[in-house]
């Protein structure tokens, strides 16, 4: 159990460093040690979980990380330490979507409540501007949102552009995610932002 938390704990610091793929190892070894131990779902190890959702988030794998970050809250939630639960939603506020302010507004209320936060203040600070700052478009996604505005079907876009159908659905789903809509007529509509 604690040998799988340190674990974790090293691959949370590897991200913090920037070490993605160092990060990602660490966050896979602590998970394959507490499965190994029949602890993958002990309250004890919540960060376990939190390390590999935090892991797949930095590679841009929210979808997957999601359902890993709010498994490391419900155990952390279950260990009852504020701390350990106050990092565990500041780790899952930035890819819950709309939940996010909610999650972000409980961290900032258990901190209140203790004595000697740490550096988790800085780190919810940081969390909550970094989830605040729209993320950047590149330069094909900008392409394809401009198609967009045009009423061509993502079929013809890929045609304009020699891309796959596929590569430009992908780009749309991106778009989608980065803009924070759920539609082609929303993502016109903020299209007028960056033309």
């Amino acid at each position: 159990m604690v040998g799988s938390g340190a674990i974790a704990d090293l691959s949370l610091m590897a991200g913090m460093r920037g070490d993605g793929a160092d990060q990602m190892r660490l966050a896979l070894e602590a998970r394959e040690m507490a499965r190994e131990h029949g602890l993958l779902d002990a309250r004890e190890v919540g960060e376990v979980h939190t390390a590999y959702g935090v892991a797949l988030a930095a590679e841009g794998r929210r979808e997957e990380a999601l359902p890993e970050l709010e498994r490391g809250v419900f155990l952390r939630r279950l260990w009852a330490q504020p701390l350990d639960l106050a990092d565990g939603l500041i780790a899952l506020a930035p890819v819950a979507g709309e939940r996010g302010p909610a999650l972000f507004d409980e961290a900032e209320a258990l901190l209140a409540r203790c004595p000697d936060p740490g550096v988790l203040p800085e780190r919810l600070a940081a969390a909550r501007r970094e989830a605040a700052a729209p993320e950047p478009l590149t330069e094909r996604e900008l392409t394809v949102l401009r198609f967009l505005s045009s009423g061509l079907s993502e079929r013809e876009i890929g045609r304009e552009l020699y891309l796959s159908f596929n590569t430009v659905h992908t780009h749309v789903k991106s778009l989608y995610r980065k803009l924070g809509v759920s539609s082609r007529a929303e993502a016109v509509a903020r299209a007028r932002e960056f033309t």
